[in-house]
């Protein structure tokens, strides 16, 4: 499996989670068009999210992001409903805000 994590360069706290996980592929982007720097803005993660792809080599792809918790078998799910033909599988996002 290939975890691709786009963020626009100079995302504070980073270095922490490049160092936590090691396998993952972390790369920074230098030149979004859409990046205001303004804390809360997320009109940048559309671009973030084609610059992923856009490096992507796995014959399967899912998207997901920060705010995301998957069920426990989500991968498993997805990987076994490719064999089937679809061109997409998707489901409902649910914003859940857990404080912790």
């Amino acid at each position: 499996m290939e975890i691709l994590v786009p963020y626009p360069r100079g995302l504070q706290g980073i270095e922490h989670l490049v160092a936590r996980y090691p396998s993952v592929k972390f790369f920074g982007v230098d030149d979004l068009r859409t990046y205001t720097g303004r804390g809360g803005s997320r009109e940048h993660h559309d671009e973030l999210r084609a610059r992923g792809l856009s490096v992507a080599r796995g014959e399967i792809l899912a998207l997901t992001e920060d705010h995301a918790y998957p069920d426990a078998h989500w991968c498993r799910l997805m990987v076994e409903a490719y064999p089937n033909c679809f061109a997409a599988v998707g489901g409902a996002i649910e914003m859940v805000w857990i404080t912790r």
